[in-house]
């Protein structure tokens, strides 16, 4: 019997091949979706920057007492409720229209907003809470 060692490939040797196959598939697709994002998503990314708008938005839902009677105490808008909406820009990025959730300490409702930038800061035209329990709409302004 011959006692030679039998040379087994590593499995980088085995299978490089298929490694690069996927790898340059994966990118490709990353690179079709990033160059094929709508605008909705970029708008969502720079919504997402534009803290203030909610913040003022939800301070003005705040002093509404139908409001705070039907949701309770208004919790603060986390980051993940503005993914969550869905958010359009104008074309010159001037103006806003969004959809956020809003958590109360005994429900939860949608907060639908549109406003228009003036300088550097947010003027609203419409704040309306959805409330779908209820199926009632609260104009705040």
């Amino acid at each position: 019997m011959n006692n030679d060692l039998v040379y087994r490939k590593n499995w980088w040797e085995s299978y490089w091949k298929w490694f690069i196959a996927a790898a340059v598939f994966v990118i490709g697709i990353g690179l079709f979706l990033i160059s094929n994002m709508n605008s909705e998503g970029l708008d969502l990314v720079q919504a997402y920057s534009e803290k203030a708008l909610y913040e003022n938005a939800l301070e003005k839902v705040k002093a509404n007492q139908k409001v705070i009677a039907i949701l309770g105490d208004l919790q603060p808008l986390d980051q993940l409720a503005i993914l969550e909406g869905s958010t359009k820009y104008s074309t010159d990025k001037q103006r806003i229209e969004t959809t956020v959730r809003i958590k109360g300490s005994k429900t939860n409702a949608k907060m639908d907003i549109l406003a228009f930038k003036k300088g550097s800061n947010w003027e609203y035209e419409k704040i309306n809470i959805r409330i779908k329990s209820k199926n009632e709409i609260i104009e705040i302004i």
